[in-house]
């Protein structure tokens, strides 16, 4: 079972959701990153964001690393899901840690049913392959 944690602050979450029997923890990387542009509020930093973006992305990457390893630690698997307007370059250095077990692409950006699919979808999972490979 999987539970997708679109939350504020996900990391105090993690031994509920494995106590109460998930396997997956699922990382919603828009929310997340959302979070980090306004204040980081996690048990490594409360910090706020500087008017560097690769400072910040290293930061917010630093920060989520921790998450990934508490979610692992209690024996859980990670998967991480972007939304079709999400730059791939920003998840590739989180990639790189071998923490995340998944990677989800959503097929339209979410709010609404009835959506038309977004063909950079195709795009994104074409250079993500090619990246893995």
């Amino acid at each position: 079972m999987y539970v997708d944690m679109c939350v504020h602050n996900p990391l105090r979450f993690i031994e509920y959701i494995s106590n109460a029997g998930a396997t997956w923890f699922v990382f919603q990387w828009k929310s997340i990153s959302n979070q980090h542009n306004s204040t980081v509020h996690t048990p490594m930093s409360t910090s706020t964001p500087t008017d560097n973006p690769l400072h910040n992305l290293l930061e917010l990457n630093s920060q989520l690393t921790h998450i990934l390893r508490e979610v692992l630690n209690v024996g859980m698997n990670c998967r991480i899901l972007i939304y079709p307007s999400t730059p791939l370059e920003t998840i590739y250095t989180l990639l790189q840690t071998g923490l995340v077990n998944m990677m989800d692409i959503l097929a339209m950006e979410p709010g609404f049913g009835g959506q038309s699919f977004q063909i950079c979808v195709l795009d994104k999972i074409r250079m993500l392959q090619a990246w893995i490979d």
